[in-house]
């Protein structure tokens, strides 16, 4: 008999839900979706915790109707942004473990799904094709 639903602990930027070792991650910051520094950050704990041989199959959806990831935060752009110099010093400290957490999707042993709920580029698509 197959095991209801549980509800894993909570996250400020991912809804999670199991059941029998499937993992459904719903990325959720209305309205627009747009990735956060935080939404990677909890996502790369995600990634940790599918290791765990009880999971079978991960899926990374989003929680916005009509929205996957839309793109990363403008508000956030827009801050690193400001100081052209500054960001020259620390842009590649942010790109490099962004494409290390990409990659470490590839590298998991077990199906990473991308289940495109609606609208995405730029990181949502960066992040599905990395599944």
């Amino acid at each position: 008999m197959a095991t209801p639903p549980e509800r894993e602990r909570a996250m400020e930027f991912w809804d999670i839900d199991s059941f029998d070792g499937i993992v459904v991650a719903a990325y959720n910051r209305p309205p627009m979706n747009y990735m956060e520094s935080g939404g990677i950050g909890e996502l790369k704990e995600l990634i940790s915790s599918w290791q765990d041989p009880a999971v079978r199959v991960a899926i990374i959806t989003g929680a916005v109707p009509n929205k996957y990831i839309t793109h990363y935060s403008v508000e956030e752009l827009v801050v690193m942004g400001d100081d052209p110099e500054a960001l020259k010093k620390s842009g590649p400290d942010l790109i490099y473990p962004y494409h290390q957490l990409l990659q470490s999707i590839t590298w998991l042993d077990k199906p990473v799904i991308a289940a495109m709920s609606g609208d995405t580029m730029g990181c949502g698509l960066e992040l599905s094709l990395n599944c």
